[in-house]
């Protein structure tokens, strides 16, 4: 038998880890993606949909709660209300919530920090308003159609009304899930990658410092991209390392911007505003890490 390197091991084993632990959500993302598709019409989502501006973004926050997938899941069924006309800020709203405000997240933290159950309450609550605020600032351009990429309008385009068949949810299946596969396994590659060639000691060796804590939580939650059903155990292990805020910064900032989110981002929106959108994500995290630390 041909015996590895260990670090090509190592990077085989985290690439395969991160597809694995993915694939369920995927599948169950596309399923609801198709069901959406075949079942769910505009007139039925637009009859509960308030008129504000404001209270129409909180309801597509709120959307997340009753579908508990995380990020890999949730680009299918946000690829598909862009498709079904809602704008790109709904949409965009609904993706930055929905793998944090889902209750399957919200236990897995709470029992993960049981001794400090303030980290789960805080990190929904911030979640929560952070995919609002970018939801809202974004709603104000006229012409969302520029947020998403030339491939994806055109399929929007071309998404009309089919008749309900089996054979025809299957192809949805299909174009979807190859899609986002592909994008997922780009995505594991440089996280893999990245993982095996960055010194870990950076890390440790800055635990403990308000700021920097923050910042190095941050760069490994966006290297490691941990899905945030799960992601509470792993932060858990640098509990007597860490600063607490570091650790709520993470669980934040992690879930929605790291290298496999952004990989699957980019099949329907446009690099630009998706380095916007990591930016904020970025600097509001900080801000909550930095309140926790000083005032918690």
């Amino acid at each position: 038998m041909i015996q590895l390197p260990a670090l090509l091991q190592n990077f085989i084993t985290l690439f395969l880890g991160i597809i694995i632990e993915s694939l369920p959500f995927v599948i169950f993302g596309v399923l609801i993606s198709v069901i959406v598709a075949l079942f769910v019409s505009e007139d039925i989502i637009l009859r509960f949909i308030p008129k504000n501006r404001f209270a129409s973004h909180v309801f597509f926050g709120l959307i997340g709660i009753f579908i508990p997938v995380c990020q890999c899941g949730n680009i299918p069924v946000a690829r598909r209300l862009v498709m079904k006309g809602f704008s790109p800020s709904q949409a965009m709203t609904f993706l930055l919530a929905a793998p944090i405000v889902n209750p399957i997240t919200f236990l897995t933290t709470w029992f993960a920090f049981s001794t400090h159950p303030s980290i789960a309450i805080i990190r929904t609550t911030a979640a929560f308003i952070i995919a609002i605020g970018i939801g809202i600032v974004m709603s104000y351009k006229k012409d969302q159609n520029r947020y998403i990429t030339k491939d994806f309008a055109a399929i929007c385009e071309n998404d009309h009304s089919h008749a309900r068949s089996l054979a025809y949810a299957f192809e949805l299946f299909q174009s979807e899930f190859m899609l986002i596969m592909k994008m997922l396994c780009i995505g594991a590659v440089i996280a893999a990658a990245t993982h095996e060639f960055l010194p870990q000691s950076f890390f440790l060796s800055v635990g403990q410092d308000a700021l920097l804590s923050i910042i190095s939580m941050m760069l490994l939650g966006f290297v490691l991209s941990i899905c945030s059903t799960i992601d509470a155990f792993f932060a858990l292990s640098y509990i007597t390392n860490f600063t607490l805020g570091s650790l709520v910064a993470f669980l934040i900032f992690a879930p929605l911007v790291d290298i496999k989110m952004i990989a699957l981002m980019r099949t329907t929106f446009k690099t630009n505003i998706i380095i916007k959108i990591s930016f904020a994500v970025a600097v509001m995290s900080i801000a909550v890490g930095l309140v926790y630390n000083g005032f918690i």
